[in-house]
């Protein structure tokens, strides 16, 4: 994973999903929440108004237009140096020797890494935690103070998530990772894939598809492809479902619930949208099969 790498994929792994998995990572004491600083009018800088209008989105809304837009990664990035994020954690015992101080353990997936959220709402998102945890807000910095050496997960259960490397997390904390972004980026070497057609596609999941897409007049057609990495023998399979219009984080949400039962330990899960690239794309080999779902409106 490169270090920009943001991306928009259900995980399937069972250990990232279950909250008894969660255990106990590492103390932090009294994190405080600090106020904004504000500057004088005199200091004031006149900002290009697409930078402006990052002011109105909340942070977990940044996130998600980080993916798509340069402009908006940047300011991500300073962003989420600067906002309160939300741990889980242990409940809060008294520490030091008059009893004032607060210690908490940080609780973190059994697959290692720290889940961070970008407000206490996603900590239950798509059902994954299902009772009541202790949560609190601190800032990166914070974090990172007491858990050196670790790697964060942002949003580990949404369908939009994104994994931090220790490296990540300073050059964030230090402000030169805008430097790096600005500089030209080498070339990525082409991924080989081997695209085919499911053996296992039972009817109940494409059923399942169907009564969840009902609500979502937008979208027009769903193909399912097989994808192998042949030059990568520890990448699991995907099952890649590419949406034919209409696609947005509610749509993918919803074919990421309604596969997962059928799907669960069988490979990964990608949801993409198709319908815009050109020859060489994966558009022409979905479009050379037969949707698994057709808005009964095109029928």
């Amino acid at each position: 994973m490169g270090i920009f790498d943001f991306f928009k994929k259900k995980k399937e792994n069972k250990e990232n999903s279950a909250p008894e998995n969660i255990v106990k990572e590492s103390e932090v004491l009294n994190p405080q929440v600090s106020e904004p600083q504000t500057t004088n009018k005199e200091e004031e800088k006149v900002v290009p108004k697409e930078m402006a209008d990052f002011d109105a989105l909340s942070l977990g809304e940044l996130f998600e237009k980080a993916a798509d837009d340069l402009p908006a990664r940047m300011e991500f990035y300073k962003r989420f140096a600067q906002d309160n994020l939300y741990i889980i954690t242990s409940q809060g015992e008294p520490s030091g020797a008059d009893g004032k101080e607060m210690k908490w353990q940080i609780l973190n997936l059994n697959s290692g890494e720290i889940p961070v959220f970008t407000s206490e709402d996603k900590v239950y998102d798509n059902g994954a935690v299902k009772e009541k945890k202790n949560v609190i807000s601190l800032k990166l910095s914070q974090l990172y103070e007491a858990t050196k050496g670790s790697k964060y997960v942002l949003n580990p259960f949404s369908y939009m998530h994104k994994e931090f490397s220790p490296s990540e997390v300073e050059h964030t904390l230090d402000g030169s990772i805008i430097e790096m972004m600005n500089q030209p980026q080498p070339q990525q070497q082409r991924r080989k894939v081997r695209l085919g057609v499911p053996a296992y596609c039972p009817q109940e999941m494409v059923d399942a598809i169907k009564q969840k897409l009902s609500e979502f007049s937008t979208v027009l057609e769903v193909y399912l492809a097989y994808m192998e990495f042949p030059d990568e023998p520890n990448e699991p399979p995907h099952y890649a479902f590419g949406v034919h219009g209409g696609l947005n984080q509610e749509v993918a949400q919803s074919i990421a619930q309604a596969v997962a039962p059928y799907l669960s330990g069988k490979g990964n899960v990608d949801v993409m949208p198709i319908g815009q690239g050109g020859k060489g794309s994966l558009d022409e080999y979905f479009f050379s099969t037969k949707p698994i779902y057709t808005n009964p409106e095109r029928s």
